[in-house]
């Protein structure tokens, strides 16, 4: 031993044992606190879901710590949606979440142009109208201009941004009339 000094093990072994010790323990620590959580999305479509904070997917559910966390769900043809919510120390909760749909893109049409257009008894304006942006969901639809036959029925506005046409024919309010007369 020239100067009298030892060698020492190198301090590195020591410390990755150590470091990969807390890791585990981390690990597992949060394995034994961590609740499930589902969360249901009723909507059309394949929804992307984010939750802000530590939180692991399994599958169609989360392990999360008990705690606030804010969840953001976005599916196509919806209005996102986003709120705060509270994992409890209970082991398995669920989330029901139902975005609003977005409003549909609604053509009318009608022959002979011109026809007002209306639902619930509110005017639309005259055909041809394109691609008003109108709610989900049923409304009373009628169709009258002057000297044709208006029309009513019930139109079912299927939203999420999809486009639908309305087009109809208006019957005259006329008919032919033929009168045999003898001189």
């Amino acid at each position: 031993d020239p100067g009298g000094k030892k060698d020492r093990a190198p301090l590195w072994p020591k410390i990755a044992i150590g470091t990969a010790i807390a890791l585990v323990a981390a690990v597992l620590f949060f394995l034994l606190t961590a609740r499930s959580l589902e969360v249901r999305v009723d909507a059309v479509g394949e929804p992307q879901i984010t939750l802000q904070g530590l939180a692991v997917p399994l599958g169609k559910r989360y392990l999360v710590r008990p705690g606030t966390y804010e969840l953001t769900v976005s599916v196509p043809g919806y209005r996102d949606w986003s709120d705060s919510i509270t994992v409890t120390d209970a082991d398995s909760q669920q989330v029901d979440v139902v975005p609003a749909i977005l409003p549909g893109r609604i053509t009318f049409l009608s022959t002979p142009e011109g026809a007002m257009v209306t639902i619930d008894g509110t005017g639309l304006g005259a055909t041809p109208l394109k691609e008003l942006s109108l709610e989900a969901g049923t409304s009373q639809l009628a169709f009258a201009l002057p000297r044709y036959q208006g029309i009513e029925q019930e139109l079912e506005v299927t939203g999420r941004g999809v486009a639908q046409t309305v087009s109809i024919t208006l019957a005259p309010d006329w008919a032919e009339i033929t009168v045999p007369a003898v001189p």
